[in-house]
């Protein structure tokens, strides 16, 4: 799987349509729910997969992937300077793999079971939606595409303004999930997992956001 530029795969889900969002339908509360609450944990997952060490908090998670020279740092990082300009005040980011020496590998190029999550909280449900519709990592389907595997909306039983997109049975083994939820933006990515494994941990995630 590519992540560079505005494509993902041979499918392009490219960055340059939006897709339709369903308006938010909640308030903040007074104290907001940390992210970390929300992120995959390992009942999420199939057995096998072990924590990876730069788990946590996203400026940690980057300065680690800095620190490791991982090729996902710069275009990770870049991502999380454009949603802060549009209102995210915290991420948390938990990756799992069952070769801990891929735990730096580029996303989306894991050759072993894996699975990565990020939980970026918004000052408000609004601007969430706005970050959500902006895309993550370049990856936004374009309105009206219609594509194997891609799935939008309630139908994929997240909310409305969710997408999946199911490749399990490709080489690649990807099963990706981004949505928003409340003041949150959701994005989850497994590799050489089950596909409905995919879903059970973005469905997990989706329940613990309050």
């Amino acid at each position: 799987m590519a992540w560079v530029g505005c494509s993902v795969v041979s499918l392009a889900l490219v960055g340059c349509g939006g897709i339709p969002l369903a308006r938010a339908n909640s308030q903040p509360t007074a104290t907001p729910q940390d992210p970390r609450t929300v992120g995959l944990v390992a009942s999420d997952l199939p057995d096998g997969l072990s924590l990876c060490p730069m788990s946590g908090a996203i400026d940690s998670y980057l300065q680690r992937l800095q620190a490791d020279g991982s090729p996902s740092y710069e275009v990770t990082a870049g991502q999380w300077t454009a949603m802060k300009k549009m209102g995210a005040t915290a991420g948390w980011v938990q990756s799992y793999a069952q070769l801990a020496e891929e735990c730096s590998a580029r996303l989306g190029e894991r050759q072993g079971p894996s699975a990565i999550s990020f939980v970026i909280r918004f000052k408000d449900a609004p601007s969430a939606l706005d970050g959500f519709a902006a895309g993550f990592l370049s990856l936004r389907p374009e309105q009206g595409m219609v594509v194997p595997g891609l799935t939008r909306g309630s139908e994929t039983q997240l909310t409305g303004d969710a997408w999946t997109y199911d490749q399990t049975d490709q080489s690649s083994g990807d099963f990706i999930a981004y949505w928003a939820n409340h003041r949150f933006v959701l994005f989850l990515l497994t590799q050489k997992i089950p596909a409905a494994a995919g879903e059970h941990a973005a469905a997990a995630m989706n329940d613990r956001v309050h």
